[in-house]
């Protein structure tokens, strides 16, 4: 079969999204014809030499990338250059199309899909990633009549096993567990489910031979050593929509690293993409050794959570290994908030494992969320005032708003936190019903943290007035 694996707009466009070539590694173990584009570095290179391409909060002219209407807005100034892209891909002449959908690509991925659908009604269109877990939102993907299918599941399996499927029945027919998809010349949709992959060193290791490294901003490949999580934090979907912790042994997480360096000899550092890189600090201590045995030059990073493993010592000996970057979910420096939140870290072994962190030369980041549905002023001045004890330990502070996501135990939970909804919206639309916690009074906490710290603060993707 000839595939396509589209990753759109907006994603980081420091290296090559993981996603892509880790199913182009799958569908070419498979025998299959693989081509990857990667719109999001394309279209972020080609904005930039017209206008200033802005996410951060404040600026007023920021991109809102999860508002329909500001991403169809960007496509349309550059509707020349979003054709040449389309153009890319059907001079391929493939047979099927896989887009990687994250909450921030979303409506991109949409008129992309529409688009080629307009021109080449016989490519079958699937949706697959992270947003495709979400029940609420693969059901409107389904009611696209640009959408073939959804990937409700990890795709090295489902998506591999329906185009296995198209290729031998000329049909998305067949049962393929792990996917939700139209029936020809019908409207209803199959649905079955699939468990997660148990073996994760069974993945072949990610292609990367499509991607031009010299387009992104960075010298670097992602890399992954885990799926799930094993906090179960309230406010997050991730163990929940990834199911059981799981992870790669040490001896093949290094395998890859020597394997990518091998082949991309240019390449400087990887960004482990694991929801927690500290999660199990047996492995974490096997794949030090490993690299502290093999003389390799790189350096690596990627997120972590507080706890009193990672001590000085340890953190010196993974310094060694080129451990260079990361960022601690803190969330708050609340005690009564970090409970709630259902952290099990104490705010000064917090406090210990920043400093000692940053004391090793590690670039030392921080995570917050502002707005827990029981949090006061008060609660937002001790998280300002640990931030600024800390100031010194501390390069910079990812500042969120608080989602309300929904397969998250906070929203399972609402009438328990006095949460009401008044509409789907999970950044704007939520509130606490005295009238203390809604999406103005968020921003007004967000706004004193940034005054307080002024160039230290950082946001996510998208814009708040």
């Amino acid at each position: 079969m000839r595939v396509g694996l589209i990753q759109c707009p907006l994603w980081s466009a420091l290296i090559p999204p993981y996603s892509l070539a880790l199913l182009a590694a799958v569908l070419r173990r498979e025998g299959h014809s693989v081509c990857c584009f990667d719109f999001n570095v394309k279209m972020q290179r080609y904005i930039t030499l017209k206008e200033k391409l802005v996410t951060a909060s404040r600026e007023k002219e920021a991109i809102d990338w999860y508002d329909r209407e500001d991403v169809l807005g960007i496509m349309e100034r550059h509707d020349f250059y979003v054709g040449q892209l389309i153009d890319e891909v059907l001079e391929k002449n493939l047979q099927v199309i896989g887009f990687t959908i994250h909450d921030t690509s979303r409506w991109f991925s949409q008129e992309i899909a529409a688009r080629i659908k307009q021109r080449q009604p016989s490519i079958k269109i699937i949706f697959g990633g992270p947003s495709c877990f979400r029940s609420e939102v693969r059901s409107q993907f389904l009611e696209n009549e640009n959408v073939d299918g959804v990937c409700i599941h990890e795709g090295e399996i489902a998506f591999k096993n329906l185009i296995n499927s198209i290729e031998v029945n000329d049909s998305e027919d067949s049962c393929c567990p792990g996917m939700l998809y139209k029936r020809k010349n019908s409207a209803a949709v199959e649905s079955k489910t699939s468990s997660a992959i148990r073996d994760l060193n069974a993945i072949p290791f990610a292609d990367f031979s499509d991607f031009d490294l010299r387009f992104y901003d960075e010298k670097g490949l992602p890399l992954a050593t885990s799926r799930g999580c094993i906090n179960r934090c309230v406010f997050c979907e991730e163990s929940i929509l990834w199911g059981a912790f799981r992870r790669r042994e040490a001896s093949n997480i290094y395998a890859e690293i020597c394997y990518q360096l091998k082949k991309h000899p240019q390449v400087e550092y990887f960004h482990f993409n694991d929801s927690l890189i500290n999660a199990d600090m047996v492995m974490l201590g096997e794949l030090v050794d490993f690299i502290n045995q093999g003389n390799l030059h790189f350096w690596w990073g990627g997120q972590a959570t507080i706890r009193e493993e990672m001590n000085r010592e340890f953190i010196k000996k993974m310094k060694h290994t080129g451990f260079s970057f990361v960022s601690y979910g803190l969330e708050s420096a609340s005690e009564k908030i970090l409970k709630l939140m259902g952290k099990k870290f104490s705010l000064p072994l917090a406090q210990e494992v920043i400093r000692d962190t940053h004391a090793e030369g590690v670039y030392t980041s921080i995570n917050i969320i502002i707005g827990f549905p029981q949090e006061t002023w008060e609660d937002v001045i001790m998280t300002e005032q640990f931030l600024k004890r800390n100031i010194e330990s501390i390069d910079a502070v990812f500042l969120h708003p608080l989602v309300l996501l929904p397969h998250s135990q906070l929203y399972r939970r609402k009438k328990e936190f006095n949460i009401f909804t008044s509409n789907g919206d999970g950044i704007r639309g939520w509130y606490v019903k005295d009238g203390h916690n809604d999406f103005a009074a968020r921003l007004e906490k967000l706004k004193f943290i940034e005054n307080s710290l002024g160039e230290k603060i950082h946001y996510p993707f998208s814009k708040f007035p």
